[in-house]
């Protein structure tokens, strides 16, 4: 559905009873709808009976009022795609009618929704199933006290659930984007869940020195699980500890910021940095 505009028309109660019929809809992708409340969102997709993937595209709702949901109506949705932002309207009602699929296992959220470190973990901690989180850093929304005086502390009593899969993607090089990663990997890192991961991807094309302590601890703290590693690295800059007890693929993307005639020493650091043990290692290098 695209560009649907729910604040002046409302469709009537049988508009959601013919939905019920449509019982092969699995997935739904709304884009650019504006909805009168945060409810009717939830209404619409409690009337497709097995929906299993919701992607949200600047979604926004006109008024804040949010209904607490029937208790009759078996949730289905596993899959949650909120990667592209809207923040007209009431982003936070939006937010608390998402956070109210239970079920949900695959969470993809972009941290422009949050006005704060506090506000993401609220809202990501209480899916009770969650197994795979992905976070795609902001462009424009900054969150409060995002930079970091020192190194980032690993404390934390987040109640998330054992993620099986985690993934940070940022393409921005500034100060701003480097805080929320040291923010986030921090959080990751303090959580339970960083013990059952088996699944990590870093999509970082750059990062501060303290950012760059942040992915290694990550990494120290899940090298006992981990099995899939992909990362983005940069040299020269940050090196990690690349081993793992259980890791079988290592995807590298290397950042070459020196002479390529430094391709000999750029390998003799990556190879004093990666397993020991034989893994499927995949490298691709981006020479500045």
């Amino acid at each position: 559905m695209h560009s649907v505009n729910w604040t002046t028309f409302r469709p009537p109660v049988s508009f959601f009873l013919r939905l019920a019929q449509f019982v092969s809809v699995t997935r739904l992708e709304l884009s650019s709808c504006r909805f009168r409340f945060a409810h009717d969102l939830r209404r619409l997709t409690n009337s497709l009976p097995n929906l299993a993937e919701l992607q949200l595209n600047r979604i926004s709702c006109a008024f804040s009022a949010v209904m607490e949901q029937p208790s009759h109506v078996i949730q289905t949705l596993a899959k949650l795609d909120m990667r592209l932002v809207c923040l007209e309207g009431h982003p936070d009602s939006l937010l608390a009618t998402c956070a109210s699929y239970s079920t949900v296992t695959h969470l993809q959220v972009q941290t422009e929704w949050f006005t704060s470190l506090g506000h993401f973990r609220n809202f990501v901690e209480g899916f009770p199933v969650l197994t795979t989180l992905t976070i795609i850093l902001g462009y424009g929304r900054t969150w409060d006290s995002a930079v970091m005086a020192g190194p980032p502390s690993l404390e934390s009593h987040s109640s998330v659930p054992s993620l099986a899969t985690f993934t940070l993607i940022c393409y921005r090089s500034d100060l701003y984007h480097s805080a929320l990663i040291e923010q986030t990997l921090a959080w990751a890192a303090g959580t339970p869940s960083v013990t059952t991961l088996r699944d990590l991807r870093i999509g970082v094309a750059e990062y501060s020195t303290i950012a760059g302590l942040t992915i290694g601890l990550v990494l120290e703290k899940v090298s006992h699980t981990l099995e899939t590693l992909h990362i983005e690295w940069r040299i020269p800059g940050s090196t990690f500890s690349l081993m793992g007890d259980c890791l079988e693929t290592l995807h590298l993307t290397i950042h070459v910021d020196e002479d390529t005639r430094a391709f000999e020493r750029t390998r003799y650091t990556i190879a004093m940095h990666s397993p020991a043990s034989p893994v499927a290692i995949y490298e691709r290098y981006i020479y500045a």
